[in-house]
């Protein structure tokens, strides 16, 4: 995809960013992840679904490729060996259920922990915000968007 680094790059930062803790808290990785670039193999493919895996990827963004039939020139489309759209599809559902299953485990990882949680949403009777790590909280209270709270998940 001519990006300005490779795997090998790729790897020094996710194992330095997964080897982050403060204050006992696992750090939160997310990724936006396009399947099915022209040329992937099952095997680029298993490479990718193994790095969310080691370094414990919590929050995933994940897309098929797409050629944009929109008029807009996208020079990856006219490359050889297109992946099928039925791959795509089936890469992408895999990706997102290996990430969600890395994310309950993330969060059960969490629990009994100390976090401060930023107040973002209020809604009926609720209050929505998210920790420092990235893990998405309701809390009952009278607190106010934009309030930092010290709460044990």
């Amino acid at each position: 995809m001519k990006r300005n680094y490779d795997t090998k790059l790729l790897d020094k930062i996710l194992t330095k960013t997964h080897n982050l803790y403060t204050n006992k808290q696992c750090v939160s990785i997310g990724a936006d992840i396009i399947v099915g670039f022209p040329g992937e193999t099952e095997i680029d493919f298993l490479e990718t679904l193994n790095r969310v895996e080691k370094y414990g990827i919590t929050k995933l963004h994940v897309f098929p490729f797409s050629d944009h039939h929109k008029g807009e020139t996208i020079p990856a489309s006219s490359y050889p060996n297109q992946v099928p759209q039925s791959t795509k599809q089936a890469r992408v559902r895999e990706l997102i259920t290996k990430g969600d299953e890395i994310r309950e485990k993330f969060i059960t990882a969490n629990k009994g922990i100390s976090h401060q949680i930023l107040i973002e949403e209020q809604r009926n009777g609720k209050r929505r915000g998210w920790t420092e790590n990235y893990i998405q909280v309701e809390l009952e209270g009278e607190y106010k968007k934009g309030e930092i709270v010290s709460y044990i998940l």
